[in-house]
């Protein structure tokens, strides 16, 4: 059975105060905060992930040919 992840990249570029993350936390039963992901972690943290929240972190067509292959 597959279980629903959420990522959140870049928790830190994102102004706590403007953030209520409960509503988030309610909508998949498993999440990770990363306050920051660099380029090179990027493909690793979403290749399991159903949604995946950036702010700042880019997913361009290299990232996501990556986590393909993960999957593949």
């Amino acid at each position: 059975m597959n279980r629903l992840n959420g990522v959140f990249l870049d928790l830190e570029t994102v102004d706590q105060a403007d953030l209520d993350l409960s509503h988030l936390k309610h909508a998949l039963p498993h999440w990770q905060f990363h306050n920051a992901t660099t380029k090179g972690e990027t493909a690793e943290r979403i290749q399991d992930a159903t949604i995946i929240i950036s702010n700042k972190v880019i997913l361009d067509r290299d990232c996501l040919t990556q986590v393909c292959a993960f999957s593949a």
